[in-house]
């Protein structure tokens, strides 16, 4: 299998895996406490569910912050994968690099607000039966911070590429997804 298609697959694994897991948190109806302030319990009997909103939050900040990334990888892989005519070819360059300089800065911008909300979320939650929304948050902080080091320029040379490589990969993102939705299909 060559490597654009396969890089395909992954992003629509991606798409496929936050669509999931966001109408299985959506669909959760737990117990709701009296003590909720906008959406967000903060009842001992509450966090003995969790706390589905602010889960929400978080999931739904992550996919705006990622999402012209994901759009913008898969249009380079589009391209790369299927033949087009030129003019359509530049036409899809063009709309890529108008999206990526339009929506880049909310990737910048969102994605530390999101993890805001995830530890919110942690922290309103309690899942004594797994460690997996915890390990789920500490690789979410890892790629962010590498993230931070790439934009920032705050790594050495000799670790800039391999930083780069493991930010830019599918690999830590798809852990995290998975390591998310197992979790979370745990609890509940």
């Amino acid at each position: 299998m060559n490597r654009p298609i396969f890089s395909l697959i992954y992003i629509l694994i991606f798409f496929g895996i936050l669509l999931l897991f966001s109408l299985q948190a959506g669909a959760d109806d737990h117990h709701y406490s009296k003590n909720k302030i906008l959406g967000f319990s903060f009842s001992k009997e509450a966090k003995d569910h969790g706390n589905e909103t602010s889960g929400l939050f978080a999931a739904w900040i992550f996919a705006a912050a990622n999402i012209s990334i994901v759009t913008g990888i898969g249009i380079k892989k589009l391209r790369k994968s299927i033949k087009l005519p030129e003019k359509s070819n530049k036409k899809l360059a063009k709309f890529n690099k108008f999206q990526l300089k339009l929506l880049k800065p909310l990737h910048y911008i969102l994605n530390p607000i999101a993890l805001i909300f995830a530890l919110f979320h942690l922290l309103l939650s309690n899942c004594s039966s797994s460690i997996l929304p915890e390990l789920g948050l500490l690789i979410t902080t890892v790629v962010l911070a590498t993230g931070v080091c790439i934009k920032f320029k705050l790594l050495p040379k000799k670790l800039y590429s391999f930083v780069f490589k493991f930010h830019t990969s599918i690999l830590p993102v798809s852990a995290i997804l998975i390591i998310l939705f197992s979790g979370h299909m745990i609890i509940d």
